[in-house]
């Protein structure tokens, strides 16, 4: 069992050429839903949403808490989507 992990695209066989015609054959944005999102993994995956819009859209938020930054999560990456977050009085 020992030996070189594989990374997620060598283990499903997709190197770097085959990702960008996977994602360009896509005729419209994926929508994603972040949990999580005022973390760390769920700010990176903000990140990485932002820097390809084309490819990607923010569909829902969710955290277990720091509102402050939810709301502003929620003000970013608005879009078409203008409905108020649902956050806790303060």
């Amino acid at each position: 069992m020992g030996g070189r992990r594989l990374s997620m695209f060598e283990a499903t066989g997709m190197n770097g050429s085959r990702m960008e015609q996977a994602g360009s054959t896509l005729s419209r944005p994926r929508t994603v839903a972040v949990l999580g999102a005022t973390g760390s993994v769920g700010g990176s995956t903000l990140d990485v949403i932002a820097r390809h819009p084309d490819r990607f859209r923010v569909g829902a938020v969710a955290a277990r808490s720091n509102w402050q930054k939810l709301r502003d999560i929620c003000v970013r990456f608005a879009g078409d989507h203008r409905e108020k977050p649902s956050v806790p009085p303060a």
